[in-house]
């Protein structure tokens, strides 16, 4: 009997499953104007650490990579890659 209720509670679940659509493709249009990025950060009691990667179509696209500290000892900050770092809190 457990079996039976066990496998009627799961058939909602299967069902959610079947109807579900194929994703739908970029155009190339669309593809063109994608940007990609992501961003690490750690903190410690005496330290902050970011580093962030981006990537984009074509070389004159702007990226996310917005990164600005005025008090950071470590501060390389490209369109593509940044590392920026500080004691403290």
């Amino acid at each position: 009997m457990k079996k039976l209720l066990s496998s009627l509670a799961v058939l909602p679940l299967l069902g959610g499953l079947a109807v579900a659509q194929q994703p739908t493709e970029l155009t190339s249009q669309q593809m063109d104007k994608v940007v990609a990025g992501h961003t690490f950060i750690t903190v410690s009691n005496t330290s902050a650490t970011t580093v962030e990667f981006w990537t984009r179509a074509y070389l004159t696209d702007p990226t996310g990579n917005t990164l600005s500290c005025s008090s950071c000892y470590l501060f390389l900050v490209t369109p593509t890659f940044s590392v920026v770092s500080q004691f403290g809190p």
